[in-house]
């Protein structure tokens, strides 16, 4: 039925199954009504493709514009200012950025120092570096450019006097600017002693770049700092804003040009170019302003907020339980069979449940018209931690900061690899901006403080190394160069955090008690028992005996025998293998060949021989260059033969077997007789014998030597050794 509201009708929501044939058509002028509805849309600004044919509808375009603009909140912002806001928003309120950020600023900082080859200067500059807090500027530095992407330094200068400058000299400078009375502020520069001993860094979201974009053409920055937040209306006696008395005694101590803008009620003050320095992290040529680093990540970073809001808001209900008790029962098929609870009953059952204290197992016995049921909520398994890791991912590996560092694992060896230099390039170039920065500062200081025209050089700028393994490997290995004299102890010492003059004092110190109330340093490199080293040493060269040095032997037995005793028996040995055999001849030597006796066969001819003596040297050298060129013919063949690619690729056999061979060769070859690979072949195809008397000669060197230098002899001795009996065959030497 329709209703009637002041004089209006309202058609029904619902119609009854009463009357058919009127239901059935109300549906159908539903059906063929157009109920196509209009959905409001940022991006594609009004336009759909619904109905684009007859009863052909396209879905409409959805992308991240359209998302932002129903949710100004989470805007990606497109000013650069703003962008610069964001980033430092979430550098300040989101912890992981805060700590990576932090991390990154720190490593690349890590160790930053100023070297110079002559003491003094160093000690000037250590000074001055001090007086700066240079190692707090440089991580400062370097946490703006890695969270903010730019940074504008503003230097303050100072003079010091001649008695500050010996003072620096001598390294005894190391205070308070403040305390100290021969450091004074100076407005303005002048060319003798004046440096800058101060630094600050501006708020880049108050900066803007004078001439806009055509400051990247002609490549000459000049900024302006915007002090719209200082101006207010001007106090007509003073020409300052109105503040309180603080405000005004703050406004009296800002600089000369600061208080001047504020009296012309500028909102603008032009900066001085020659006290600031700007630098950008990967700006391109076209910008006045560098993206940050965390722009990339802004997205994620707004799902991981997301993601920690729909955790708050689960938390909420994630215990929320309803409990249903129904006292009573009815029957749908007979209601005069339902059974309805009484007042009393509902009371009891009420308070049996209120005296439970919610601990244990709650027994109740009732009848049957007593049911129970409970609904629970399941949002507690949407508060796990998995739906973190891709986020989490994402952010980590927008900022640089690979998987195997923050969890131990990656996923293989090349990503992490990557991953890490990655992260090593970032810190890489961020030590260079700040060596860049350092370095024009120096140059000021080494101009204004004449050390450029007494031609001294610039100190240089040192960092620790950046180890992202084991420290303790680093550090051994220091030591090492160190024992080495690669590099100094004072080098090792700063390594550990220690001051190389206090250790210096310490060990003098030390140098003194020992032996006195400290006993001497035992270890590899210390010897505390020096006397029983020089009797050790004295005996081991046989310049002493035992007794000269206070030792007492007792007798040794007949069966004993020292290393001594077996190296005489072994001389003896070599000895007499050297001797003829023993004849008895009548007469004496010097009897000659007895009278009258005629000679029952023809002597020997004696070897005719042009070699002398002398020429041991020389065939002894033509020996050592002829198994040399042997080698360089015979070894190509015998690879080939052992199918072998390298003389290192043979086992010891085969190594022997061509060693023999070239000895062999060497043998079938009368002295000075000339080389070549013909004469090789030539004696190989007549399958040469070594020559007994030479072989002889190489067992009976090989075991002098063995005796005299306690060892066997290596590869060249014993080509040296052949040489030397084929020399001494020919020369009788």
């Amino acid at each position: 039925m329709k209703t009637k509201i002041q004089n209006k009708v309202i058609p029904p929501s619902v119609v009854s199954m009463e009357d058919y044939q009127k239901a059935l058509s109300v549906y159908n002028e539903a059906l063929e009504e157009d109920t196509t509805f209009r959905r409001s849309t940022a991006g594609a600004v009004g336009r759909t493709f619904l109905d684009w044919e007859s009863n052909v509808s396209v879905k409409s375009a959805y992308h991240r514009g359209d998302y932002e603009h129903f949710r100004a909140a989470e805007q990606i912002p497109r000013k650069m200012e703003e962008i610069i806001q964001v980033c430092d928003k979430a550098y300040r309120h989101i912890g992981i950025i805060r700590n990576v950020i932090d991390l990154m600023s720190e490593f690349a900082a890590k160790g930053v120092r100023l070297q110079h080859t002559n003491s003094s200067i160093e000690n000037f500059y250590e000074v001055w570096f001090d007086k700066i807090s240079g190692r707090q500027v440089a991580e400062k530095f370097l946490n703006l450019i890695y969270r903010l992407g730019n940074l504008v330094s503003h230097r303050k200068y100072y003079t010091i006097s001649k008695k500050e400058l010996i003072k620096w000299k001598q390294g005894k400078g190391k205070k308070s600017v403040v305390q100290n009375d021969d450091i004074t502020l100076e407005e303005i520069i002048t060319q003798q002693r004046q440096i800058p001993l101060e630094y600050s860094f501006l708020p880049v979201d108050s900066l803007q770049v004078v001439g806009g974009s055509l400051a990247a053409f002609t490549n000459k920055y000049e900024y302006e700092l915007k002090i719209g937040i200082l101006k207010s209306r001007s106090d007509t006696r003073s020409g300052y804003p109105t503040r309180s008395s603080r405000m005004s005694k703050d406004l009296e101590s800002l600089p000369l040009d600061i208080r001047t803008a504020l009296r012309q009620g500028k909102d603008t003050i032009k900066l001085d170019n020659s006290r600031i320095q700007h630098h950008h992290y990967k700006k391109d040529d076209w910008q006045i302003w560098a993206y940050p680093m965390i722009f990339g990540i802004l997205q994620d970073l707004i799902m991981y907020d997301k993601m920690k809001l729909a955790d708050v808001s689960a938390l909420d209900g994630v215990i929320t339980n309803v409990r249903l008790w129904r006292l009573g029962f009815i029957n749908e098929s007979n209601v005069s069979q339902s059974i309805l609870p009484t007042k009393s009953g509902i009371n009891k059952l009420r308070n049996i449940l209120a005296n439970n204290v919610g601990g244990g197992t709650l027994d109740l016995v009732w009848g049957p018209e007593l049911d129970f049921k409970e609904s629970a909520s399941e949002v507690w398994r949407w508060l796990g931690s998995e739906k973190y890791e891709p986020v989490l991912d994402a952010i980590y590996d927008g900022i640089g900061i690979p998987g195997v560092l923050r969890t131990g694992s990656g996923k293989d060896n090349a990503g992490n690899i990557i991953g890490l230099q990655t992260l090593i390039e970032r810190l890489e170039y961020g030590r260079g901006l700040l060596v860049e920065f350092l370095q024009k500062e120096i140059d000021i200081v080494h101009n204004a403080m004449g050390f450029t025209k007494r031609k001294i050089t610039k100190p240089t700028i040192a960092f620790d190394q950046t180890i992202l393994s084991d420290r303790s490997a680093e550090k051994q290995l220091l030591i090492n160069l160190a024992d080495r004299n690669i590099i100094s102890n004072e080098s090792v010492l700063e390594t550990f955090n220690k001051n190389s003059d206090i250790e210096v004092s310490r060990i003098k110190r030390e140098n003194k008690k020992y032996g006195v109330t400290m006993p001497y340093k035992a270890g590899p490199f210390n010897n505390p028992d020096k006397e029983h080293e020089y009797k050790k040493l004295l005996l081991q060269g046989g310049s002493v005996s035992p007794s000269e040095i206070g030792l007492k032997l007792e007798m040794k037995k007949p069966d004993e025998k020292n290393r001594l005793d077996y190296m005489a028996d072994t001389q003896i040995r070599i000895g007499q293998s050297k001797l003829p055999k023993k004849f008895d001849p009548t007469g004496t030597v010097q009897d000659g060949r007895p009278k009258n006796v005629v000679e029952t066969q023809k002597r020997k001819p004696k070897p005719q021989t042009s070699l002398t003596k002398s020429d041991f040297t020389t065939l002894f050298l033509w020996a050592s260059d002829t198994q040399s060129k042997i080698g360089e013919i015979v070894v190509p063949g015998l690879l080939k033969y052992f199918n072998k690619g390298s003389l290192r690729e043979l086992s010891k056999e085969e190594f022997e077997q061509c060693e023999d061979i070239k000895l062999r060769i060497l043998c079938n070859l009368k002295p000075y007789e000339s080389i070549n690979s013909d004469r090789v072949k030539k004696i190989l195809d007549s399958s040469p014998l070594l020559n007994g008397e030479i072989v002889g000669m190489v067992k009976l060197f090989r075991q002098q030597f063995s005796i005299i230098n306690n060892r066997e002899p290596n590869l060249n001795e014993t080509r040296q050794i052949y040489a030397s009996s084929y020399t001494t065959f020919y020369t009788g030497e």
